[in-house]
């Protein structure tokens, strides 16, 4: 006969039986076969078998869990206040609530434990703050700064691009008046910065103190020797000049060289690295005049007629 609800065994009908009773193979039979079934319905204690249907276990308490292990009956898991509790030797260890919310025992009372799900605004979390300092005391990693915020110091080159200079620097002029001494090292003149029209700036020959040269190429590549040269191109033909995406032999950042269109043919700088030019990259009217500028390896600076 099956267990009822509350698990309790009954013998089937037949039982018990009574002195002087006569045991018959209908008896014997029917009541081993239902011992055996309820036996097999039973949890092995070696662990064969899985259980068919839900364990319910003793609530237990902190000195004797629910759930525990026979090396050491002190440590395992019992149920109170709709939450489960972990105990280890008899003391609270850590529970978890039927919301999901996790307190670990410490310090004699219960903390939740913080996780990317409730670690927000309100959550009483103090991991906001560096050395009591709030996270709003921080500047942020992409801010920036008013003019006023930068009263001392001095700005590396490459802090400060063209493109930010606020004055139009075709509206930028030097008179003779006010350069009274010193000579400019050539890596303070930038040539985009020179505020003189390029298309009225004449080279006399009296001034060349540099290489010149005339070439009636198509293609050029600036090499060694070219620094602080002039080249001027005669074709009537498409030229290229081609700048490396390197350093060229012979040439330091800073140097520069000057290239005529004395020709007829359009003539065009190419590079694989990178050209910087406030207009174009090709010299657009007959005996125009560019200047390329070694700015770093591979970058160059283009001005003039372009």
């Amino acid at each position: 006969m099956p267990r009822n609800a509350s698990g309790t065994y009954s013998l089937p009908a037949g039982n018990p039986v009574v002195t002087g009773e006569t045991i018959t193979t209908t008896w014997g039979n029917t009541t081993l076969a239902d011992v055996a079934a309820e036996i097999t319905n039973s949890l092995d204690r070696a662990g064969r078998g899985a259980m068919t249907g839900p364990l319910l276990l003793a609530s237990g308490s902190v000195s004797a869990p629910g759930i525990g292990f026979s090396v050491n009956a002190d440590v395992g898991f019992y149920y109170a206040s709709d939450r489960l509790i972990c105990t280890i030797n008899g003391v609270d260890s850590f529970r978890i609530s039927a919301a999901g919310v996790v307190e670990v025992f410490s310090g004699g009372a219960w903390r939740v434990l913080f996780h990317v799900n409730n670690d927000g605004a309100g959550s009483g979390l103090d991991a906001d703050t560096v050395d009591g300092s709030h996270a709003s005391a921080f500047a942020a990693a992409s801010h920036s700064h008013a003019a006023g915020d930068i009263t001392s110091g001095t700005f590396a080159d490459a802090r400060v691009a063209q493109s930010n200079v606020t004055q139009h620097q075709a509206a930028l002029s030097l008179g003779t008046s006010q350069i009274t001494s010193g000579t400019f090292a050539d890596a303070r003149v930038a040539q985009s910065n020179v505020t003189q029209h390029q298309a009225a700036l004449a080279i006399n020959t009296d001034q060349l103190t540099t290489d010149y040269a005339d070439d009636a190429g198509t293609s050029y590549t600036l090499g060694a020797g070219d620094a602080e040269s002039i080249r001027r191109f005669t074709s009537s033909s498409a030229i290229t000049i081609t700048l490396p995406n390197s350093v060229p032999s012979g040439w330091a950042v800073g140097d520069s060289m000057v290239i005529i269109r004395g020709g007829t043919g359009t003539l065009t700088f190419s590079s694989a690295g990178t050209i910087r030019s406030p207009g174009g990259s090709t010299i657009t009217v007959q005996n125009g005049k560019a200047c390329v500028t070694l700015a770093a390896s591979g970058v160059w600076e283009l001005s003039g007629n372009v």
